[in-house]
């Protein structure tokens, strides 16, 4: 029985060093000083769209049809009217939509279109739409007008610094008078652009007058834009 002390000895210090490492190891557990891990999850916030718009031509007219007395009452009417949003392809349309036709209007006289102009599943963030009108008088004129009209709109695309009818130089008709006969008489310019704070335009617009170079009102125009 002498090395009984020894052993009970002995004992004491194996079970002092495991609780020793069992204190280490629950320390570590709960230690402010463990890293954690933690895995965000990013959120990516997408940009609402923009809704689909649809734009009707539904009639036109004159106050002034500036046609000569001595060629009649009836003015030979043609328009052109593009919508363009800087994402969808530009329409510019003639109305009506036969080259070489006319509407036949008289002074104070209206006609109706009822046609679909522009119509997309998600417009652009700025809407614009100009209409331009002429009475034809046979000098050759009409070619010019589309192409200074597809110049014009190619540069306000691209620059958006001035309206079509700025860009469209309305003097240009003298010019052409001397070289193909008498030139087209114009009647107005309709134009305006909207965006995601005027609701594209939705709406019903109605006989909104347009002026000549004279500042007399001639072309009249009522359309409308909805979002189906």
């Amino acid at each position: 029985m002498a090395n009984k002390p020894y052993f009970l000895s002995l004992c004491a210090i194996v079970i002092l060093i495991i609780s020793i490492i069992i204190f280490y190891f629950s320390c570590q557990r709960t230690s402010p000083l463990s890293t954690v891990t933690v895995t965000q999850t990013s959120k990516t916030t997408e940009k609402p769209k923009n809704p689909p718009i649809s734009v009707r031509l539904d009639k036109i007219g004159v106050y002034d049809n500036r046609e000569d007395f001595t060629r009649g009452q009836d003015g030979e009417i043609y328009i052109y009217a593009a919508m363009y949003d800087g994402k969808n392809p530009t329409q510019k349309l003639r109305f009506p939509q036969a080259e070489g036709q006319h509407y036949k209007l008289s002074k104070n006289e209206t006609v109706s279109v009822n046609s679909v102009i522009f119509s997309v599943g998600e417009v652009g963030n700025n809407l614009g739409l100009t209409i331009i009108g002429f009475e034809d008088d046979g000098g050759g004129y009409e070619p010019l007008v589309y192409k200074a009209l597809g110049a014009a709109l190619e540069y306000q695309l691209s620059a958006q610094t001035k309206g079509i009818s700025e860009l469209f130089d309305l003097n240009l008709a003298g010019l052409v008078g001397k070289f193909a006969g008498e030139a087209d008489d114009y009647l107005g310019t309709f134009e305006r652009t909207w965006d995601r704070s005027s609701n594209w335009g939705v709406g019903t617009y109605t006989d909104i007058s347009c002026q000549d170079e004279r500042g007399v009102s001639c072309l009249r125009v009522w359309f409308s834009i909805s979002s189906k």
